[in-house]
């Protein structure tokens, strides 16, 4: 019995004791840009749904859509360059493409549930397309009389 009195009085000693905190001076800045360089860019589409992307006149396939197609997200962008040109082109073919350049300066750290991504947000607006001139038909050449 007496060994169960010491082992109670050990145990609320070692639960009294102070506890020593790390000043918070010492920490490091979290600076996400020094983590990555990969950025997203949040477009939102107007008055189209589900386009196609280019990035720098290559197709790009590292794409999400939220919002039942009505936001675009375009993943693996390279936050580091001093300019991404974007061209996106509708499904719908009486919608004009459209261009959108996102500056290396215009991506946000921004936090997404407990991680911080580098985020530019972007609207677009599609124009109707110019509709092609009608292929003229060649004109019959007159019949010559015998």
């Amino acid at each position: 019995m007496k060994t169960r009195v010491t082992l109670v009085a050990a145990s609320i000693l070692l639960s009294t004791a102070p506890v020593m905190a790390a000043p918070q001076a010492a920490l490091p800045a979290l600076d996400v840009r020094a983590e990555t360089t990969e950025g997203e860019v949040h477009v939102t589409l107007v008055n189209a749904e589900y386009v196609k992307v280019e990035l720098n006149g290559q197709a790009w396939e590292n794409i999400e859509f939220e919002k039942d197609g009505k936001l675009l997200l375009v993943k693996g962008l390279d936050s580091t360059l001093e300019r991404n040109a974007l061209t996106l082109r509708a499904l719908d073919e009486t919608l004009a493409p459209v261009e959108i350049d996102v500056l290396g300066t215009s991506f946000k750290k921004t936090r997404v549930k407990k991680e911080f991504h580098l985020i530019s947000k972007q609207t677009a607006k599609f124009e109707k397309a110019k509709a092609p001139e009608p292929a003229k038909a060649p004109e019959p050449e007159p019949a010559k009389a015998p």
